[in-house]
């Protein structure tokens, strides 16, 4: 199997690590789902190969549960794997081979008109998004009727946020 990783790496497959995070409820589900998204990645040999994977068991985190897995995966160029972020949003990426990446003109172009087309995509979803649930929060709080999950959930996204913030700002600090 080494020789297969060694051979896709020179012919421009990446060798990556990767942590994907859930949260929500209930446990089992997240549990569940993680590994059941794992399954379809591994069917898709054309384009990435999953190499290991370790799944984690949910733990406890604000009335809800957090879980991930670690996998490493060879991934068949650097477009593909802008679309596997896009797709499964990991919470980190480690590109662990090659040390350098090339990339042509002709790719370099594709690639940046690819994620410009994503973004957008994304962009409009979220905006609309917003629009409706400032609408829908708005009068639900008219109506005294904002559940306590949402309030709940407000706390532990603004809280996750934080924690970004500040790691960031530490990364920046060394």
């Amino acid at each position: 199997m080494a020789a297969n990783i060694r051979e896709k790496i020179e012919h421009g497959w990446i060798r990556c690590n990767i942590i994907i995070e859930v949260l929500g409820k209930p446990a089992d589900y997240l549990d569940k789902i993680l590994k059941k998204t794992i399954e379809e990645l591994e069917k898709k040999t054309d384009y990435v190969e999953v190499l290991n994977k370790k799944f984690y068991e949910p733990t406890p985190v604000e009335k809800m549960f957090s879980t991930f897995t670690e996998i490493e995966i060879l991934i068949k160029d650097l477009k593909t794997l802008v679309e596997f972020v896009f797709e499964y949003m990991p919470s980190h990426i480690e590109i662990v081979e090659p040390k350098d990446l090339k990339m042509g003109m002709h790719d370099a172009n594709e690639f940046i008109t690819v994620l410009a087309a994503r973004m957008h995509q994304y962009d409009a979803i979220a905006k609309r998004v917003g629009f409706e649930n400032r609408l829908l929060r708005h009068r639900l709080q008219e109506l005294g009727e904002l559940p306590k999950e949402i309030e709940e959930m407000d706390k532990v996204i603004k809280d996750d946020q934080q924690k970004m913030k500040e790691e960031v700002e530490k990364k920046e600090d060394n």
